[in-house]
């Protein structure tokens, strides 16, 4: 249940070793990681250090005809090309290929063998199994800060499908990604 890096390598292993495997895939095939969280995060991060190189080049006696620019519209362009480059490895097609059957929708645990998805469709399959992967990911959290939820705020979710640079940015939290961004921005 779930199609990020666990439900991935889970359901396609069983499915490669010849078991009987199924992927339940809400969101977007690939989860997280290549989603909302490793892949673009890195991509954004590499830009980064670039710039930063780029604007330190002097010291190492390469000069610039003049001032570093970033081009943010170009970044995320960039970073959403290399993240739809990967994303097939990721996806559905690869899954039924390795073996595995992919269902599209919400999967719910109504007894201890059995399983309901149900697509966007309203259309439901019972699946039942003998062992079940429970790889459904994380969420963002978003604190009750007194104010927070009257300003206006991004989280992981849709941080990677800003298209403007924000003037200012303020990093609430400690995971990988909210680490991650606070040395990019």
């Amino acid at each position: 249940l779930g199609a990020g890096a666990g439900g991935l390598v889970s359901s396609k292993q069983s499915g490669r070793r010849g078991a009987k495997s199924a992927m339940i895939s809400e969101d977007l095939a690939g989860g997280d990681c290549l989603n909302v969280g490793c892949v673009p995060s890195k991509a954004l991060i590499k830009c980064a250090k670039v710039a930063a190189q780029m604007r330190r080049a002097h010291n190492y006696g390469i000069t610039s005809s003049g001032p570093i620019t970033v081009d943010f519209p170009a970044i995320m362009a960039n970073m959403r090309t290399l993240r739809s480059k990967i994303s097939p490895a990721d996806g559905h097609d690869g899954t039924n290929a390795a073996g595995a059957q992919v269902f599209q929708g919400r999967g719910i645990f109504t007894g201890p063998n059995t399983l309901e998805v149900t697509n966007s469709q309203n259309k439901t399959s019972t699946l039942t199994f003998r062992k079940a992967v429970i790889a459904t990911g994380g969420r963002p959290f978003v604190p009750k800060i007194p104010g927070l939820s009257d300003s206006p705020f991004t989280t992981n979710v849709n941080l990677f499908n800003l298209n403007t640079l924000p003037p200012r940015m303020v990093i609430l939290g400690a995971g990988v990604v909210a680490l991650e961004m606070a040395q990019t921005f």
